[in-house]
């Protein structure tokens, strides 16, 4: 079991420093954008949707790393200072809600990506770039984040029974 969770961990901790790096050719775009619009008065029409299709694709498919690091946000006021066995109660108890969010999100977005890619979809803006490869990170994103909510539900459930982490 042990080597079932650190093998889903490795693959959030990898994806996550991968997406991470798409923040490089988003600021590039960005700067790109700035100076040919005030200096040069010529601005694109590919940075902004170039730009939002790669944060999205960073934030979706990242998700998994930050449940990984525990980074999603909590009522950490109260939470924080509840004993670990307890916070592990009420995540495996708040677990359904997740699951069901993952679920719903995994097995729509898998019908919107199928659809995406057989329509051809692209942008309505006048540069009209295909959108379908970008509809695809959602489901890749929804699966990556459910596979670990598995881990984690997994984890918390033993500290719940065992009272340890480990």
């Amino acid at each position: 079991m042990e080597k079932f969770l650190l093998a889903i961990d490795n693959v959030s901790q990898k994806t996550g420093e991968i997406v991470s790096l798409l923040i490089f050719p988003i600021i590039a775009f960005v700067v790109y954008e700035v100076i040919m619009r005030y200096f040069f008065r010529s601005p694109t029409e590919w940075v902004f949707e170039t730009s939002l299709f790669l944060f999205g694709a960073m934030m979706i498919i990242g998700g998994c790393y930050v449940l990984k690091e525990r980074r999603h946000v909590n009522m950490d006021v109260l939470y924080s200072r509840l004993p670990l066995r307890t916070r592990a109660l009420l995540d495996v108890i708040t677990a359904p809600i997740f699951f069901a969010f993952s679920g719903v999100l995994l097995i729509e977005s898998v019908k919107m990506m199928w659809e995406s890619w057989a329509m051809r979809v692209h942008s309505e803006s006048p540069w009209g770039p295909p959108l379908y490869p970008v509809v695809t990170t959602i489901p890749i994103g929804a699966l990556l984040l459910l596979l670990q909510g598995v881990a984690k539900f997994i984890r918390d459930l033993r500290v719940v029974v065992s009272g340890r982490s480990k």
